[in-house]
């Protein structure tokens, strides 16, 4: 009974130290994502120590959580003080509603853009 609880620590040590060491970015963007917000700061102390840099919300990358990208993590939006998830969840909603608009937008230019080209053509002959 106890050899094998001394098995499974072993084994979940090892693996931790692994992932740590070889994916730090990773590892540290997995925990970020689990931990309260006091336990993010020891975290985030501990990213900045290991030289994984730290990028701010970016809303090309970033969604709700960490995202960890090469050797730098990008700060989700719900790691911004005094910003909750619903409130993250309506900005991802409307980010997204914008994106379709934009994408219909450029997709009605096109068409426009080709009718407009046809009615020159037909003015130059």
């Amino acid at each position: 009974w106890n050899l094998s609880h001394a098995v499974a620590y072993t084994l979940i040590s090892y693996w931790t130290a692994y992932l740590s060491t070889h994916y730090p970015a990773e590892f540290f963007c997995a925990l970020l994502n689990q931990a309260d917000a006091p336990k993010r700061t020891v975290l985030l102390n501990e990213c900045r120590r290991r030289d994984i840099t730290l990028k701010y919300p970016d809303w090309k990358y970033s969604g709700k959580g960490y995202i960890a990208m090469g050797k730098r993590i990008y700060i989700g939006m719900v790691g911004i003080k005094y910003i909750g998830e619903k409130t993250v969840d309506k900005i991802i909603e409307e980010w997204e509603q914008k994106i379709k608009d934009l994408q219909f937008s450029v997709g009605v230019f096109e068409r426009w853009k080709k009718e407009l080209l046809k009615g020159k053509e037909k003015c130059l002959v």
